[in-house]
């Protein structure tokens, strides 16, 4: 037997018209009270539309008027419509539809943005000198011999300083994070404090014809445009050298190019500036006796013979200063929970370097030659610059761990609240700078020492310690 459902079907739509109530969004400009009935607005008002009202005293379906304009008359919604920023489709800080595999992913993000500040201690260590022969070895294509044939020979500054400068400093970072977009913006930068270190042989008496403290310390050839001749130092011989670098960068952060619950990679570009200084220079003394060495390595008083000339000394001191601007670009990589994350960054820069070079001292000589005396003026001063590219590698790793609660009295900063303790490793790298000590011609009395630029690579690594903190 068949049924005929046309009666379910009505008493369904009876069912409905008798359980219908009257609601609304949202209440146009002016008061609930201002409406009679059930104490709320008719429900919204468009052009053409038929809509149920069961309000008291009214049933079934009711055309409704056209819209009213705003008061005083004109076209367009009334104020209590207006859609932004009372009323508005795009209810989301972020929202993103994309299709992965055949299957479309949503993903909806209403938080703010996420700033950062990053304050790190920095304990760098930064290149030495190059090995470079202070002197010049050969003149014309013949070697230049010691004094005597066994004394005085000259030194290397990559032996006086055969170890990297350590010092300290500072690295802060500020940016932030679009949640949304998983994106950001950082600007930063660092100091690393002048650091000098001393090379030092002889004893260096008062008495500069002491012959009980006279010694073989070095001796500097050099080119005195008669073949060449070393410049013996009995006295005292000193190398030293410093370094000081700072610099400021700015990256953009790109959205994820991929992402895992555990791993997160990204692409970075943006602005680096570095300023590097070094300075190499040199002091030596000198008796100015003519005598012959015992076995002590003293000189033997039976043959010191005075040769009325006045003890001397003699300066050397290269001052390099460079400046290095241009376009970063790498990628940055994230992986880790709350407890602990590590992330690191992978940056190549091609920089201008502009780099100036100031080479300056006084009676670079040999004192036997008799140039050397208070008549004559031997000071000499020579500049250079010059501009070219360079490039560049940075390489970041960080480690943050969430133990300042764990911390005394730390913990108890309210401006730590949400911050982390941050370890990181820094290196740094840049190729074709101007080194100093490899950049003098070592020309001696009656000549010069004049500039020939040496380039090679400069950089430093750096172990920070600090705190990571966002809001």
């Amino acid at each position: 037997m068949r049924r005929q459902l046309k009666f379910y079907r009505l008493a369904g739509f009876l069912l409905l018209l008798a359980c219908g109530r009257s609601a609304s969004a949202q209440y146009p400009a002016g008061s609930p009270g201002q409406y009679p009935g059930a104490g709320g607005p008719p429900p919204v008002q468009r052009t053409n539309a038929i809509v149920y009202d069961g309000g008291p005293g009214v049933s079934g379906l009711q055309p409704l008027p056209a819209p009213q304009g705003p008061p005083g008359g004109g076209t367009g919604p009334q104020p209590g419509f207006l859609p932004w920023p009372k009323v508005s489709p795009f209810e989301n800080r972020f929202e993103q539809t994309w299709n992965n595999r055949g299957l479309w992913m949503n993903e909806i993000n209403n938080e703010p943005r996420e700033y950062f500040l990053d304050l790190q201690a920095m304990f760098a260590r930064m290149r030495q000198p190059e090995n470079s022969t202070v002197g010049e070895l050969t003149v014309d294509g013949v070697l230049v011999p010691p004094l005597n044939g066994t004394n005085f020979f000259p030194t290397n500054a990559g032996f006086a300083f055969r170890h990297d400068l350590s010092s300290v400093g500072m690295d802060v970072r500020w940016g932030y994070r679009d949640p949304g977009i998983d994106a950001g913006l950082e600007v930063g930068g660092f100091w690393i404090s002048d650091v000098s270190e001393k090379y030092s042989k002889g004893d260096n008496p008062t008495d500069p014809q002491d012959i009980t403290l006279l010694s073989d310390t070095h001796g500097i050839p050099v080119n005195d445009g008669q073949g060449g001749s070393t410049i013996p130092f009995d006295r005292v011989f000193q190398l030293y050298y410093s370094q000081e670098a700072f610099g400021a960068h700015v990256v953009l952060s790109q959205s994820p190019i991929y992402r895992k619950s555990w791993l997160k990679l990204r692409t970075m570009y943006g602005l680096k500036y570095m300023h590097i200084r070094e300075k190499f220079g040199f002091y030596g003394a000198d008796s100015a006796l003519d005598y012959v060495f015992g076995d002590d390595g003293r000189p033997d008083p039976a043959t010191v013979n005075d040769l009325g000339l006045d003890p001397y000394s003699s300066t050397l001191e290269m001052r390099t200063s460079t400046h290095l601007v241009g376009p970063q670009i790498g990628l940055a990589y994230e992986t880790g929970g709350k407890i602990l994350k590590i992330s690191g960054r992978s940056l190549f820069s091609l920089m201008a370097n502009h780099e100036k070079l100031e080479l300056n001292g006084d009676d670079f000589g040999d004192g036997f030659s008799g140039l050397i005396n208070q008549a004559r003026d031997n000071r000499f001063y020579r500049e250079e610059e010059n501009t070219h590219v360079s490039p560049a590698f940075t390489q970041e790793f960080h480690a943050d761990m969430n133990l300042i609660h764990l911390l005394p009295l730390i913990n108890r900063i309210r401006y730590l609240e949400n911050s982390v303790v941050r370890l990181s490793y820094v290196y740094n790298i840049v190729g074709s700078v101007a080194r100093p000590a490899s950049s003098v011609v070592y020309n001696g009395l009656p000549l010069f020492p004049e500039i020939s630029t040496s380039h090679s690579s400069w950089g430093f690594s750096s172990m920070n310690l600090g705190f990571h903190s966002s809001w």
